[in-house]
């Protein structure tokens, strides 16, 4: 049988090649943000859209160009584009390791921290007062 190339797994040499969508409809398909990015910026080979833990749509995915160039184009062309009422968010995934949920993995202390629990204790870390900080003579 044939093989999707559209639906293989990413090839890691080619990661220069990669975009990270956000803000994307719930409702929209690989194939819609497929045939979207290949009208708009050129051709696309690879999509995944990413799924939560309950298998429901995050409004995330990856995009992979044939071509490097392409990866700028979509950030000059693409960013804030309104699809269904969403202006979606594009960023540069160079470089980058997700899980199966789209989460950034490794390489960050905050990566894979799930920030809505961790941000009380990161606001409420010892920082140094404005007020209490003797400048001394500053002339």
């Amino acid at each position: 049988p044939a093989i999707d190339r559209d639906r293989s797994p990413l090839n890691p040499r080619q990661s220069a090649k990669r975009i990270f969508v956000s803000n994307i409809p719930y409702d929209y398909s690989w194939q819609n943000l497929k045939d979207l990015f290949r009208e708009m910026v050129g051709e696309v080979t690879y999509v995944e859209m990413y799924n939560d833990e309950h298998n429901k749509p995050k409004g995330a995915g990856i995009i992979e160009f044939r071509e490097e160039n392409l990866v700028k184009k979509a950030l000059d062309t693409m960013q804030r584009f309104e699809v269904g009422g969403r202006r979606m968010i594009v960023k540069d995934d160079f470089g980058i390791e997700r899980d199966r949920h789209g989460n950034i993995v490794g390489g960050s202390r905050y990566a894979g921290a799930d920030v809505k629990k961790e941000l009380p204790s990161l606001l409420s870390a010892k920082s140094v007062h404005p007020d209490s900080v003797d400048y001394g003579n500053t002339y």
